[in-house]
């Protein structure tokens, strides 16, 4: 259940923030339950995307037709090509909007204002490709997953850049595409995701990001709730 707002009942009027159009790609497999609760929660959020895209591996589950019931555009690929860097690359090559928002299907927004304060640092400043959101921990989230996510997701928004690598160590890079935003032409000069990795394809791509003089935002006022009980 999201959260209410603030108090604030204010909803954009346009369907882009400063002009810039939006795209949200979420890959999906069998996740037809926790999809529909992520795509309902768009429907109430400040900001509308222009497309949300679904590249569907061949779920068995009813997936895409839950997409399809809240007009999302669905990609459908062989389980066995999914590649967490080539499929992600390859969904934002297809998508329309300037600023890309990468979620996974068992997030859930934290309240209506995730999408707007998410992709708000890449709209005020320039020099930010990428921002990514704070993750809560699920419902169900066992002490040592809830532990996890407050250790790595603090209260405090922040901005990295290459040269913090000297104070921040591998934390510089750090980032989830769980729920993130790139700036799609950014993303572009990297030729995306690397493809092969079996993870951190977003931990890869920030790092060229940065070494370019790029900055990465971490917008803690965009919360989702996930977590993992390992």
């Amino acid at each position: 259940m999201l959260n209410e707002d603030l108090n604030d009942d204010t909803r954009c009027s346009d369907r882009s923030i400063a002009g810039l159009s939006l795209s949200v790609i979420i890959p999906t497999y069998n996740g037809a339950e926790q999809l529909r609760e992520l795509l309902a929660s768009f429907t109430i959020q400040t900001v509308t995307p222009d497309q949300i895209l679904i590249v569907d591996s061949s779920s068995s589950d009813g997936t895409t037709q839950v997409a399809e019931k809240y007009n999302a555009e669905v990609i459908v690929i062989d389980r066995e090509t999914f590649d967490h860097g080539s499929t992600r690359s390859m969904a934002a090559k297809k998508a329309r909007g300037e600023i890309l928002i990468y979620f996974t299907q068992d997030v859930l927004p934290v309240h209506r204002r995730v999408l707007e304060n998410l992709v708000r640092p890449i709209i005020d400043s320039d020099d930010i490709a990428v921002s990514y959101g704070r993750q809560l921990p699920a419902f169900n989230a066992s002490e040592a997953a809830a532990h996890l996510r407050y250790f790595n997701y603090p209260e405090e928004s922040s901005i990295r850049s290459f040269a913090d690598r000297n104070v921040s160590g591998l934390k510089t890079v750090f980032v989830s595409n769980s729920c993130a935003a790139y700036r799609k032409t950014q993303l572009a000069d990297i030729n995306y995701f690397r493809n092969g990795l079996i993870f951190g394809e977003d931990t890869c791509a920030v790092g060229r990001l940065l070494e370019q003089g790029r900055k990465i935002a971490y917008a803690a006022d965009a919360a989702v709730y996930h977590s993992h009980n390992y």
